[in-house]
């Protein structure tokens, strides 16, 4: 069964309610390593250096395998953006523009993240509408049309996106990125559009599969969804479809470890950075009983939301967000403020 824990950072506090079940595998081995992949130009070539990058540990991808279960952890910080409640299993939290959704049926577990371009709030148009109605609507496409869901991930947004287009309700733009996890095989196929990242951590690797500086327009807008209303006169940069996302396939492994995060994140935490969380929380709150799982997933998830939170705010902090300017020739120093939303998700 799915469940999960959402937690929120605001004016220094933590809120937590726990939804999830959560471990991590075998993520305390002392040895790391950190694979980046970058310049991906096309969907085959992320596919071929994924197949290539996993060869280590997977050498023979099975047919089938055993049913597998998916226990996700939500993680949601707002950063610059002027908080909106939001309604969530009951519960009520505000985690600025970014969105989120955990979904599954007896085949299939479904995973998004979205992030509303804040720039539309200027106009009078909440940016945070559009993000969480296409995660919604990703998630009911992909549980409920097996056919689109065959065609892949892209497939699932593009109906999903379609569908939104006839809502006048509905306006803004946003970032989505989209994962499938076939529970009978364990593969994993993701579509991702935007500066969003996902990676995956088997034991004592962190394999991150997802380089979001091929996703950007310019150095601080990504490529996007947006539907645009019909008296809105829009001068910001272009948005483009679906079929711009990067594409990727996986095959899973019990104990992996699934981690999907919006910029507000990967711009602040390197990929060292959050192996060494996640080593850091199974080795400070290792689990022994079953009651235990919620008391460690709250820490895991506040240690990882506290750093992005901490550094975003840094005027000094090394952080990628830094590095990718200086490549540019802008000079910048210190994190990014932004929401901040992690999804973390365990193969068991």
């Amino acid at each position: 069964m799915s469940s999960g824990v959402f937690v929120k950072s605001r004016g220094g506090q933590i809120l937590t309610h726990c939804f999830v079940s959560f471990k991590f595998g075998s993520s305390t081995r002392a040895s790391q390593r950190v694979v980046r992949f970058h310049s991906f130009k096309t969907s085959n070539s992320v596919a071929s250096r994924c197949k290539s990058a996993f060869a280590a540990c997977h050498d023979n991808e099975p047919e089938t395998v055993p049913v597998l279960n998916l226990t996700s952890s939500i993680n949601c910080s707002p950063g610059k953006t002027p908080s909106k409640e939001v309604v969530f299993n009951g519960q009520k939290y505000w985690p600025g523009h970014d969105a989120f959704c955990v979904g599954e049926n007896n085949d299939l577990s479904v995973l998004a993240i979205a992030d509303g371009v804040g720039v539309w709030g200027h106009r009078g148009i909440d940016a945070s509408v559009f993000p969480w109605a296409l995660v919604e609507a990703c998630k009911n496409v992909a549980l409920s049309d097996n056919q689109t869901v065959k065609e892949g991930p892209i497939a699932v947004i593009n109906k999903a996106y379609n569908r939104l287009c006839g809502d006048k309700r509905i306006a803004g733009a946003s970032t989505i990125t989209l994962a499938l996890i076939d529970k009978h095989t364990g593969r994993l196929k993701v579509a991702a559009l935007g500066d969003s990242g996902l990676g995956v951590i088997r034991g004592g690797n962190f394999w991150a599969f997802t380089d979001n500086s091929t996703q950007l327009v310019t150095y601080s807008c990504p490529n996007q969804l947006a539907i645009i209303p019909d008296d809105y006169e829009y001068d910001g940069p272009s948005w483009t479809t679906a079929d711009k996302a990067l594409t990727l396939g996986v095959q899973l492994e019990k104990n992996d470890l699934v981690i999907m995060a919006t910029d507000g994140y990967t711009d602040n935490v390197f990929p060292s950075g959050t192996l060494a969380m996640v080593q850091q929380a199974a080795k400070r709150r290792p689990i022994t009983k079953e009651e235990e799982i919620p008391e460690h997933l709250e820490f895991a998830a506040k240690t990882m939301v506290e750093s992005a939170f901490s550094r975003s705010r840094s005027p000094t902090a090394p952080t990628p967000y830094e590095e990718r300017l200086r490549r540019l020739g802008i000079p910048f120093r210190g994190g990014k403020l932004d929401d901040i939303t992690v999804l973390i998700s365990l193969v068991h």
